[in-house]
């Protein structure tokens, strides 16, 4: 009898490959996934900020990505001023 823990159910090790044509109709292919993950990887605090600011408006920028002073009570975009409404709703409006 082998003995599981909860450790070890929870470690999931096999990969399932999407079909070709899902790939073929992905909004991001391979490489660029590869790219990001490493950025990610490299330099986080980059990563969120870059994130952040190319595809959210930001009324006022933030001057900290991740403030970790207070941990766990941890602070993401510091001093940034957003507004959600405008973000999802009229910022995809303006697309169409």
């Amino acid at each position: 009898m082998s003995k599981k823990t909860i450790d070890s159910i929870l470690k999931e090790r096999r990969q399932f490959s999407p079909s070709e044509s899902f790939s073929n109709n992905a909004n991001i292919k391979k490489p660029e996934l590869d790219e990001l993950k490493r950025h990610a990887e490299e330099d986080y605090q980059d990563y969120w900020a870059t994130l952040a600011r190319d595809n959210l408006h930001w009324f006022k920028d933030f001057s900290t990505v991740l403030d970790a002073k207070k941990a766990p009570n941890y602070q993401w975009f510091t001093d940034g001023e957003i507004n959600v409404s405008y973000n999802c709703l009229d910022l995809n409006a303006q697309k169409f």
